[in-house]
């Protein structure tokens, strides 16, 4: 449950001073991920719990999920092409963890940047937004660049 208050400062002469609450680093304004656990034959569409809690977050700018944990136990016993057929038998196309990590980098406006090169594949995680030669970031050993 999060609280609604006004935050403010009082400077030495007693006059309020109203932060820039984006600066502050309270855990009341940090960015909330549901996850809605779901019987197996409501995972596609969810219930009528799980619209509650969309209407809930939707409110606070958070992100909803719908997941079914035993599921998620069957899904990580099978290996990548039984996994894509189970999860196509269920109407699905993605398992619970992958939305997760979905539903995450969204919520904290976050995507993946790609380099290539002769020997290897880097996957680096940079703000929605960055330029690429912001995504370049510092130069490292080479010329790879941590982003």
């Amino acid at each position: 449950y999060r609280h609604s208050f006004d935050l403010f400062v009082l400077s030495a002469g007693g006059v309020p001073i109203l932060p820039d609450r984006r600066k502050l680093t309270l855990l009341t304004y940090k960015p909330v991920l549901y996850a809605a656990n779901v019987k197996e034959d409501e995972l596609a569409d969810g219930n009528a719990y799980v619209e509650q809690v969309k209407a809930f977050a939707s409110e606070e700018n958070s992100e909803v999920f719908i997941v079914c944990a035993q599921i998620e136990q069957e899904i990580a016993e099978l290996d990548e092409e039984e996994k894509q057929m189970f999860l196509e038998e269920l109407g699905i196309n993605q398992s619970g963890l992958d939305r997760i990590i979905a539903a995450s980098y969204k919520l904290l406006g976050l995507l993946s940047y790609l380099t290539a090169g002769p020997k290897e594949v880097k996957a680096w995680t940079i703000t929605k937004g960055t330029k690429a030669p912001g995504a370049a970031g510092k130069k490292t050993a080479g010329n790879l660049s941590v982003l």
